[in-house]
């Protein structure tokens, strides 16, 4: 897969995340396949000015943009020291005073256990992760720290983390992208 191909891909990929849509309901709402749509977020074949276009206009983005090169950054990680409390039906973070402006990408990702996600980080967010349930690895090229249940992370920068899941219970995290 050349860099092209791979970059579009990714953003692809985060379009449809950031809709909290699995490809076979993104397919459907759009009149590609899933396998079309697993093949398009993978870079390999189907990959038309055709099957790009329909997607661009469904994100209401420019076909252009999925074209465009992204700027590659280092990421920072940094653990926080809030922390969350669950009582019956939410989360409460404690010593926590967030004003979002504007809107807020809000997503809750299933990291199996003894496997490895991938999340890009893309430069105009920044991103927090607060471990709901089991623990996991966040790693980026230079970096890795250990997260837990109740605990965060606040990421920015550009690139790709993995979200490394070495136990045998499976691991649930929060992202907010603002």
């Amino acid at each position: 897969m050349t860099e092209i191909y791979r970059d579009i891909a990714w953003k692809l990929i985060n379009l449809r995340q950031g809709e909290g849509l699995t490809q076979k309901q993104l397919g459907q709402k759009v009149g590609l396949s899933q396998y079309q749509m697993s093949r398009l977020e993978r870079g390999h074949g189907e990959i038309t000015f055709e099957n790009l276009n329909i997607l661009a206009k469904h994100y209401e983005i420019p076909l252009a943009e999925l074209f465009r090169k992204t700027e590659k950054m280092d990421i920072e990680i940094k653990k926080r020291i809030e922390y969350l409390e669950k009582s019956q039906n939410n989360f409460t973070i404690k010593n926590y005073a967030k004003a979002f402006s504007g809107s807020a990408k809000i997503r809750s990702i299933d990291v199996h256990s003894k496997s490895i996600r991938k999340m890009k980080i893309e430069i105009n967010f920044c991103y927090e992760i607060y471990v709901l349930d089991g623990s996991l690895t966040v790693r980026t090229h230079d970096d890795s720290i250990e997260i837990t249940k109740t605990q965060m992370l606040s990421i920015k920068g550009s690139g790709t983390l993995k979200l490394v899941n070495i136990h045998s219970k499976g691991a649930t995290i929060l992202t907010i992208a603002y």
